[in-house]
């Protein structure tokens, strides 16, 4: 198919809110990705905590983001695009991702020596070990017709998307309880009232994000689940 037949590609009423979606979404997430790498730039002199929070959020809230959404119709910037072309983006902006988020964990892990005491940490160790199984889970469903004699391409694919989101929702539920940490309130140098309305403005951003984000591939994945096992 010739490019200029997808670019005449009218939208339907539901891409056309999938765009306005898009656009909100994208707001959200350079919102708190500016923010937040600008206060861990400004601290990164104060130890490698900062650099946990820094990698972190690119990996998990702005790489993986996109690379969730460049499956979808209603984004702008691919919606033209050739499904080939969008899993080349996908699986290069999810590697990324995965690689930054892994990096930023360890920085942690060896600045606490393992100990997972609360929430963020517990929630960031789980985030870690789902997201190495998630990249395998990629490889089998990028691989999966070769595969189809160990496992249904459909099942490799449903597991891989589901798994998927699974990784990318605690991961993002993980920096939403990092925001509530003493480091977090040390690294925006905020007290008060003043800590607690920025706090309360970024866990709003990024669970609206989540939702935006998620609500395509989660839908679709239940949809195909459930037709198939009908």
């Amino acid at each position: 198919m010739e490019r200029s037949l997808v670019t005449n590609y009218t939208p339907t009423k539901f891409q056309k809110i999938e765009f306005f979606l898009g656009i909100i979404n994208r707001m959200l997430i350079g919102f708190v990705t500016i923010y937040v790498t600008f206060l861990s730039l400004r601290s990164l002199k104060n130890g490698d905590v900062p650099w946990h929070a820094l990698l972190c959020t690119i990996g998990f809230k702005l790489l993986m983001t996109e690379g969730i959404l460049s499956y979808y119709k209603g984004n702008s910037t691919t919606y033209n695009w050739f499904r080939r072309e969008k899993v080349i983006l996908h699986i290069t902006l999810q590697l990324l991702g995965s690689l930054f988020g892994i990096t930023g964990m360890i920085f942690r892990m060896t600045i606490d020596k393992f100990h997972f005491t609360t929430l963020h940490g517990k929630l960031g160790l789980v985030a870690f070990v789902l997201c190495l199984i998630s990249l395998l889970c990629g490889l089998s469903a990028l691989y999966s017709t070769r595969m189809k004699k160990y496992l249904q391409p459909f099942f490799s694919k449903t597991i891989h998307g589901l798994l998927g989101i699974l990784t990318y929702a605690v991961g993002i539920v993980c920096l939403i309880y990092g925001y509530d940490t003493n480091v977090f309130g040390l690294m925006s140098q905020l007290e008060g009232d003043s800590l607690k309305s920025t706090i309360l403005i970024l866990k709003l951003a990024t669970i609206g994000s989540l939702i935006i984000t998620i609500y395509g591939p989660l839908g679709t994945a239940i949809y195909k689940l459930w037709n198939y096992l009908r």
